[in-house]
């Protein structure tokens, strides 16, 4: 395996084919958003106080699956450019960042589910 750390590997516009163990791996890691994705998509459906999160979840995992199966058709059909390892770089370093922002988000739920009974306790004595 090359070094991973120099701009050549990364920069190649025309990389090998996927070994079949590691095409195996990314065709797993789709299904797996896929299945995420089907899930979410009946949680957001429904009513409830994790509406929002179960949103940006399915959003989060749809579009990473679409962007997946984009790179995976590009390097079976060999484009030059779309097909580079940069793009893989590239992919999963925003799906971290889009992941970090869902954590934030996650971590204020407990606040605002206390916010939300403070409210209704309040409004219990207001005619």
């Amino acid at each position: 395996m090359q070094n991973i750390l120099t701009t050549t590997y990364w920069f190649d516009l025309k990389p090998p084919y996927f070994t079949p163990s590691s095409e195996k791996i990314f065709i797993a890691i789709l299904l797996l958003l896929l299945l995420s994705a089907i899930v979410f998509f009946i949680l957001k459906r429904k009513k409830s106080f994790f509406r929002g999160l179960y949103i940006k979840l399915y959003n989060f995992t749809i579009s990473n699956f679409s962007i997946g199966l984009l790179l995976i058709f590009f390097r079976y059909e060999k484009a030059t450019f779309l097909s580079g390892r940069f793009w893989m770089g590239l992919w999963l370093i925003t799906m971290i960042i889009w992941l970090f922002f869902i954590l934030k988000n996650i971590k204020k739920i407990p606040e605002n589910i206390k916010k939300l009974k403070e409210e209704k306790e309040r409004k219990k004595y207001i005619p």
